[in-house]
C-alpha cells in the first residue's frame, strides 16, 4: 500500500484543527479506527490560558502548555508541560501507529517540537505505512 498523508497549515485561526477534528469525527462515524492526538486551546473567559492535549482513543486529558505552569520551555507566554507532552500526546501518536487505521496529529508546532519523545512519534507515524493526517504550524521548526 502507498503511504497516504494530508498535512494542513495555514494562518492561526483560519480553521486547521476544526478541519482535523470534523474529518476525524466523519471517519470514526464510518467506522474507521482513528487515533491520535488534537490540541484545543482553553479559555477563561475571553482570556486563552493554554492548550490541552487530548488522546482520540481513550479521551485522557493533559496540558500541553498553560500560562501558570513555571517550569518547562516557553512559547511566548506559555511554558510546555513535557510530561502531558509525552505521557498523553505521545503516546497516543504510537499508540494509534500501532492499532488504528489512521493517525491523526494535531498539531506538529514549536510546542511539541520541544519533545524528542513526541518528534520521534511523529517520525514513527510518517514512516509508518498508516494513513495520516496532522496540522503542521507554520513555524514547525526543530528547536
Amino acid at each position: 500500500m502507498q503511504k497516504r498523508v494530508l498535512l494542513l497549515t495555514g494562518a492561526p485561526g483560519i480553521g486547521k484543527t476544526t478541519i482535523l477534528i470534523k474529518t476525524v469525527e466523519a471517519l470514526k462515524a464510518k467506522g474507521v479506527g482513528v487515533g491520535g492526538m488534537i490540541s484545543r486551546e482553553v479559555r477563561e473567559g475571553n482570556l486563552r490560558v493554554g492548550f490541552e492535549i487530548i488522546d482520540l482513543t481513550n479521551g485522557k486529558l493533559g496540558w500541553l502548555s498553560h500560562i501558570n505552569q513555571k517550569d518547562g520551555p516557553q512559547v511566548g507566554k506559555y511554558h510546555v508541560n513535557i510530561g502531558d507532552l509525552e505521557n498523553i500526546g505521545a503516546k497516543a501518536i504510537i499508540d494509534a501507529t500501532e492499532k488504528c487505521t489512521l493517525v491523526a496529529i494535531d498539531e506538529i508546532g514549536p510546542m511539541e517540537l520541544f519533545s524528542q519523545k513526541f518528534k520521534q512519534a511523529a517520525r514513527q507515524a510518517l514512516e509508518s505505512k498508516k494513513l495520516m493526517i496532522a496540522v503542521v504550524h507554520a513555524k514547525a521548526n526543530a528547536p
